[in-house]
């Protein structure tokens, strides 16, 4: 199904119980799971499989890649994949439960300390940022309660404040096992499993043990002469991570060498056996000093650079967050918060940051009337923390306004790092986390808090008031690093798609791939990339983001569907190749990145780069004509490339 429409349930369960006929029952199917637009299948015996009647069935089209089976479904393939598992059975969906789970089969990889730096950043982000809600809301909570305990409106101590208490401090205690159970997803490790490393290092023997060292207790325990030591691993990460993926590695090995009649008694008996000593004796304890070495590296750094750090990392935040790598913090500033009670370095200099992001892009609202109704929009959310909008959105896009706001996250930084700006608990740095700066012992962190983020506001606010002017509409484009459309449009009910990624534009029809180079999907274009970025080519909202992240879908505000294929056959890659920064249900704006990948990866699995770009509601849409020819240069990221609609084209012959 690919247009806006989508069947019925009743239609869906007509349309799964037709498709395991037609391969030849559920007996002959090996393992099942989908991508954005494909049931895929592999069989036991090909020959049994119908393609004619699969097709007769309602899909759009059928076909083997390899010795693969593809049903073409279009973007209404996770409800139809969820109607067809009953039908399956339950050896084909895999150690997920019945989530749609590629097989991880691609070729061997060749690694670099830039890909291992990539690889580091993808998984802390994809291990964090699903649990980003449990924290952030216990972190304001705690600074809310800070701030109603200073205010007098809950006694300290009363029954209030102790609940109100519990509950913004257990996220923080049991973090352990927020982040194991993120890394087993991350990983592909039974949570059931990976929830027991968590349990181990806060069951009350270790956590009684620890606490009893500091009163001249025993160290540790012995396991089979081996030494167990009494450490806290509350509030920490590094040990559940690295605890839930020595898990993994060892459940694997083991299935390997076990029979199936006797995998589920034996794997998890002797996974737990080997593991969870394993962690208490080595992994939790290395990851353990790991976290405390690196925060207290990093705080030793404030202490005797302070200043320095300050204009450093405020001055480079912006850019750190939008690369992503913000989230290799996150081990240490929760270390910093479960040690030291407070965050010295990622928390405060992002606050001041991101409302250096907040005052440019108001200044654009003011001083760009074309930019308006956007600065304004994502001014907002900026303020509450979330500024790539107002970044891909906004000042990326005029360049002069992201520039001041570097300066003024420098000057801002300079002085949080002067005062040593502490953030007592973790929230999305914005207006609504300033209550977490609030400390009874030291009134004036509130206060160096306000003055931080005032300084930073203000200087990116005046340079861009003063030196950015209302600029033409292909200076827009120049400034966001593309040439002037050779394209002019007129006519109404056009709608512009822009390039979606930086790179060689190629015909449709060339893509390796029978599914979209038959345009069974729908029309549009493919992009050869040459970075490794996707970006929102409209405003819209997010239809679909695959669990591998290598495909997204986007429902435009004009009710354009367009989807974004990196790569073919990307499918099969391991987790971390692709990093979603965009979650199903997300708005977005046109410039907004949507996901970070690795091209070096697809290409070293020997598959196609080529990135489709298709229009999947073309005939509620309208016509679509390509505003690029195939086989020219390379084409930035944010140029337009379709025009959907009715439009008069006029092409400029000399470009």
């Amino acid at each position: 199904m690919t247009g806006s429409q989508s069947p019925t349930a009743a239609t869906r369960d007509s349309i799964s119980k037709g498709i395991v006929d037609a391969v030849g029952g559920p007996q002959n199917i090996s393992q099942a799971w989908h991508c954005i637009t494909r049931l895929r299948f592999d069989v036991v015996d090909r020959g049994r499989v119908d393609l004619d009647a699969i097709r007769r069935t309602g899909v759009v089209g059928a076909q083997f890649s390899g010795e693969q089976l593809q049903v073409i479904v279009g973007t209404d393939v996770a409800a139809q994949f969820a109607s067809l598992i009953p039908l399956l059975p339950a050896s084909a969906l895999g150690d997920a439960g019945g989530e749609a789970a590629a097989p991880r089969h691609a070729g061997p990889r060749r690694f670099s300390p830039k890909r291992l730096v990539n690889l580091l950043f993808e998984t802390l982000s994809g291990i964090f940022t699903p649990i980003l809600p449990a924290i952030v809301g216990a972190g304001l909570l705690k600074g809310v309660v800070a701030l109603a305990g200073q205010l007098g409106w809950v006694a300290t101590g009363s029954d209030l404040d102790r609940i109100l208490g519990l509950i913004g401090d257990a996220p923080f205690y049991f973090l352990p096992f927020l982040v194991a159970a993120s890394s087993a997803r991350r990983f592909s490790v039974d949570v059931s499993l990976a929830l027991s490393v968590p349990a181990a290092l806060l069951y009350p023997t270790i956590v009684q043990g620890a606490a009893a060292v500091s009163q001249g207790g025993p160290a540790g325990l012995s396991f089979l002469g081996l030494p167990v030591p009494f450490l806290s691993y509350s509030s920490s990460v590094v040990p559940a991570i690295l605890g839930v993926y020595v898990l993994g590695k060892i459940a694997g090995g083991i299935k390997r060498i076990v029979p199936s009649s006797l995998k589920i008694v034996v794997v998890p008996l002797v996974t737990l056996l080997i593991s969870i000593p394993l962690t208490l004796i080595v992994i939790a304890p290395l990851g353990s000093y790991a976290g405390v070495y690196l925060s207290d590296g990093a705080n030793w750094l404030m202490d005797h650079g302070g200043v320095f750090a300050g204009v450093l990392l405020g001055g480079l935040m912006p850019l750190i967050v939008i690369t992503g790598m913000h989230y290799a913090f996150f081990p240490t500033t929760f270390q910093s918060l479960s040690t030291r009670g407070y965050d010295l370095i990622l928390l405060p200099f992002n606050v001041v940051a991101n409302l250096a992001t907040v005052g440019a892009t108001l200044a654009v609202a003011v001083r760009v009337r074309s930019l308006r109704a956007l600065a304004l929009s994502t001014a907002f959310p900026a303020s509450l923390g979330i500024t790539e909008p107002a970044i891909f959105g906004v000042t990326l896009r005029l360049k002069k306004p992201f520039f001041f706001t570097l300066i003024g996250g420098a000057v801002g930084g300079a002085y949080a790092g002067l005062t040593a700006l502490k953030c007592y608990g973790f929230a999305v740095p914005g207006l609504a986390s300033l209550p977490l700066y609030v400390n009874p012992e030291d009134p004036a962190n509130i206060a160096n808090a306000f003055i931080s983020i005032g300084i930073s506001f203000t200087i990116a606010f005046v340079l861009t008031v003063v030196f950015v002017r209302e600029p033409r509409p292909a200076d827009i484009a120049q400034d966001a690093d593309a040439p002037s459309s050779p394209v002019a449009t007129s006519g109404r009910g056009l709608h512009l798609i822009a390039a979606p990624l930086e790179g060689r534009i190629m015909a449709l029809d060339e893509v390796p791939d029978a599914t979209f180079a038959g345009g069974l999907l729908g029309p549009g274009i493919a992009i050869v990339p040459a970075s490794g970025s996707v970006f929102a080519p409209a405003d819209g909202v997010v239809e679909v983001m695959t669990p591998t992240a290598h495909a997204v879908a986007l429902v435009t505000d004009d009710g354009i569907e367009v989807l974004i294929h990196v790569g073919i056959d990307t499918v099969t890659l391991p987790l971390g190749t692709f990093t979603p920064l965009v979650a199903q249900g997300d708005r977005v704006v046109a410039g907004q990145r949507l996901i970070s990948f690795d091209p070096t990866a697809i290409t070293s699995a020997g598959l196609s780069l080529a990135t489709p770009v298709v229009i999947t509601n073309a005939e509620i849409a309208g016509s679509i004509t390509a505003l690029v020819a195939p086989g020219g240069g390379a084409i930035p990221a944010g140029e337009p490339l379709l025009a959907i609609g009715t439009p008069t084209i006029t092409v400029d012959k000399e470009n």
